[in-house]
């Protein structure tokens, strides 16, 4: 009776190919941990199996069970990764004291690094320091203006790591603005109103070359406090307004590429409008005798800034 012929199972190189290549995919499969190990299992059964005759090895098994135990627990443990460098995020200022933020002093890089103050117009006064964090913007209004201006801002440079990426913007901002209106014309009809408004501006900038040095991106206006429409002649007391901005209510959303430099900056700015004229429609003219004062007032301490990514649409 003839023998059929063995089967021939030798694999050819396309099956081995794709046969390694399956094992590939299989490998990249996410996993998570089993809910116990053989060796966990069998410790378990020894353990059982100890309690139903004595046994002087007993406290040795139940020690290796423990080990076993320990041991499984630490290796499938999911930890936060812990670090005591600066967080990378936050930025304080160039003076401060790194000791209230956190166990390590804080780099270069996150520290405050600018400070500016726009010419302000007519009777405006503004400082700002990176050093402390303060902003300080006063203007008053000239009878003679139709608009009156200050601002005084302090920011941080920012290199983003992604090609394509958004990142919000949190600083923390306590503030007081004041406001004031006073017009009590000797001998002049007035027609027209004033007002005035105090506000935080959150913006940022792009490096660039030439003169200009930067380039601005996009801004957010935070209005803090308002004093008006006022028309006519009378006067209020000065408005005092005390506020407190954590990161949080300031977070504005910024969208920046790699490899280029930014300015992430606040600025405390004071703007006062007039439509203000005579009886006949002509301009008033200058009045320095006390009687007509509107003036509004920003002082803002920034003792920290975070920037947080916050999306990432091209790695």
């Amino acid at each position: 009776m003839p023998v059929a012929p063995a089967e021939d199972r030798t694999l050819t190189n396309d099956q081995i190919t794709e046969a390694q290549s399956k094992e590939s995919v299989i490998k990249r499969v996410p996993e998570l941990p089993a809910d116990a190990d053989y060796s966990l299992f069998q410790s378990s059964i020894e353990i059982d199996e100890s309690l139903t005759r004595p046994n002087e090895d007993f406290p040795a098994k139940v020690m290796s069970h423990s080990k076993n135990h320990l041991d499984y627990l630490a290796k499938i443990g999911i930890r936060d990764r812990i670090s005591i460098a600066w967080p990378k995020s936050l930025y304080i200022p160039a003076k401060a004291d790194w000791k209230n933020y956190w166990i390590l002093p804080a780099p270069k890089e996150n520290l405050y690094s600018h400070s500016w103050t726009p010419a302000p117009l007519p009777y405006g006064y503004n400082t700002a320091s990176k050093d402390d964090g303060s902003l300080y913007s006063f203007q008053q209004l000239r009878s003679v203006d139709k608009f009156a201006q200050t601002e005084a801002g302090l920011g941080v440079l920012y290199v983003p790591d992604k090609t394509l990426s958004v990142v919000s913007f949190q600083p923390q901002v306590n503030c007081i603005s004041e406001t004031r209106w006073y017009a009590m014309y000797n001998n002049l009809i007035v027609a027209g109103t004033t007002f005035i408004k105090t506000s935080l501006i959150l913006a940022v900038w792009q490096s660039i070359p030439g003169p200009a040095a930067w380039e601005l991106i996009n801004y957010r206006q935070i209005e803090v406090a308002r004093q008006g429409p006022d028309s006519g002649s009378g006067f209020s007391q000065v408005m005092h307004n005390q506020k407190n901005f954590t990161g949080k209510d300031l977070a504005t959303q910024f969208l920046v590429q790699s490899y280029r430099t930014y300015l992430f900056g606040v600025v405390a700015r004071v703007s006062i409008w007039s439509t203000l004229t005579d009886n006949y429609g002509r301009p008033l003219p200058l009045i320095q005798d006390g009687t007509f004062r509107v003036w509004g007032v920003l002082s803002c301490i920034i003792p920290q800034i975070e920037i947080y990514q916050h999306q990432v649409h091209i790695p």
